[in-house]
C-alpha cells in the first residue's frame, strides 16, 4: 500500500513537478483546498499521512500553527511557495520545523528532485529496510574541495554535483545553496561579505547589497534548514554582524 501525502493547494492546482516527485517515490497524494480540509483529512482518514504539502499563498503557514497548536502528530513539511517575495514566510517556515521550502522560480527538474529526496528520506524514517530492500540511489564520487585547515570536517562536499555527503546519508543542494555552500566551506572560518555571497552565490555582481540580501535570504533559510537535519552540519552557519556569514 502506497504511503500517503496531503497537499493543500491554492486555485492554481497542484504542481506538476512536486506531484511527479511524490509520485516517483511511491506516495499517493490527497488533493485539498482550504485549511479546514486538510484539519478534516489528518484527523480523519489521512491522519496516518507521512508528509504535508502546503503551498504558502493557500494558508500554509496558519495551518501549521493550527497543527502545532491542536498538539497533533507533526508529518514531514514541504512548503511550497509561489509568490517568493515574502521575506518572512521562509523565516517562520523554519521556525515551525519545515523541511522543504520550494520557490516557484526553482526550475522543474530542482523541484521534482528536492521532493523526492524528501519523500523517500521520509519512508526510510517510517520503515526499517529489509535486507531485500531496494539499493539506495548510487552516489557520484565525491570531488572533496581542499581546505586549508588542520581539523578534518566530518563530511565530504561535492561542489559539483552539489552534493554534501554526511556518513551514509547525502544532502542536495540548489545549485545557489551549492554555491554559497562551496564559498563558506572553501573560507571556512573567515567571513565571507554579503557583497561576495551577492556576486558569486546568485551571480548578480552588479545588484545592490539591499536588494540582493532579500534575495539571498530566503536561500540561506532554505541551506541552514537542511544542515540543521544533521548534527555534523548543524548551526554551522553563523551571522557575522555587519560582515556577512562564516562556516565554522
Amino acid at each position: 500500500m502506497k504511503q500517503q501525502v496531503v497537499y493543500l493547494s491554492s486555485g492554481e492546482g497542484v504542481d506538476s513537478a512536486i506531484a511527479k516527485g511524490l509520485n516517483e517515490a511511491g506516495f499517493e497524494m490527497y488533493h485539498t483546498r482550504s485549511i479546514s480540509e486538510t484539519l478534516y483529512a489528518f484527523g480523519h482518514g489521512h491522519k496516518n499521512a507521512a508528509i504535508l504539502v502546503a503551498e504558502v499563498q493557500a494558508g500554509a503557514l496558519p495551518l501549521l500553527t493550527l497543527l502545532k497548536e491542536q498538539g497533533r502528530p507533526s508529518p514531514t513539511v514541504l512548503l511550497f511557495d509561489r509568490d517568493g517575495r515574502d521575506i518572512h514566510a521562509p523565516i517562520q517556515a523554519l521556525q515551525l520545523g519545515v523541511r522543504e521550502y520550494l520557490l516557484a522560480s526553482d526550475t522543474n527538474v530542482q523541484r521534482e528532485l528536492r521532493t523526492r529526496v524528501l519523500a523517500e528520506n521520509a519512508t526510510r524514517k517510517i520503515y526499517t529496510p529489509e535486507p531485500t530492500a531496494a539499493p539506495v540511489e548510487p552516489k557520484p564520487e565525491p570531488a572533496v574541495e581542499a581546505i586549508d585547515n588542520n581539523e578534518p570536517l566530518n563530511f565530504v562536499w561535492d561542489s559539483v554535483a552539489h552534493i554534501i555527503h554526511v556518513g551514509n546519508e547525502f544532502v542536495r543542494l540548489s545549485p545557489i545553496e551549492g554555491r554559497m555552500f562551496n564559498m563558506l566551506v572553501i573560507n571556512r572560518r573567515v567571513a565571507v561579505s554579503m557583497k561576495d555571497l551577492i556576486a558569486k552565490a546568485l551571480l548578480k555582481p552588479n545588484m545592490s547589497t539591499s536588494e540582493g540580501i532579500k534575495l539571498l535570504r530566503p536561500h540561506l533559510v532554505r541551506l541552514r534548514n537542511k544542515l540543521d537535519s544533521y548534527p555534523a552540519l548543524a548551526h554551522r552557519i553563523v551571522n557575522m554582524r555587519g560582515t556577512g556569514y562564516m562556516f565554522v
